[in-house]
């Protein structure tokens, strides 16, 4: 009986079965995926549209900063992002000359607005 019992000790321990168990390492967890930082590309795109709006309104340039803004997880960048969207979208529309004043204007706000957003987020530029 006595054999018998260390057979069934030594099995117990060899299958990682009672008290002897050494303890296993658990497995690992599993990767969190946390979202892209759309906020901070859409910041990025700012730096990309050309600073000169006056001679070179370039309107894909901008809907692309527009759009990648709008889209960003960051409520106060996405609402930069939309009201930008809007107003390039209306100079689009205007002829060459009528982009001065108040279009002009409008853009450049707009775009203020998307920098400050940005700033809150990520503190001065550049992003």
């Amino acid at each position: 009986m006595k054999k018998i019992a260390l057979t069934l000790a030594a099995v117990l321990a060899l299958t990682g079965c009672g008290a002897a168990t050494a303890e296993r390492p658990h497995a690992a967890a599993p990767a969190v995926t946390r979202p892209a930082d759309t906020s901070r590309e859409a910041c990025h795109h700012l730096s990309l549209v050309p600073d000169d709006v006056e001679t070179r309104f370039d309107p894909n340039a901008w809907l692309n900063t527009a759009q990648a803004a709008k889209n960003a997880l960051d409520p106060g960048v996405s609402a930069a992002g939309e009201r930008l969207r809007s107003v390039v979208a209306a100079n689009e529309q205007l002829s060459e000359g009528d982009r001065q004043g108040q279009p002009n204007i409008d853009l450049m706000d707009a775009t203020l607005k998307l920098a400050q957003a940005c700033g809150n987020l990520y503190g001065d530029g550049p992003w």
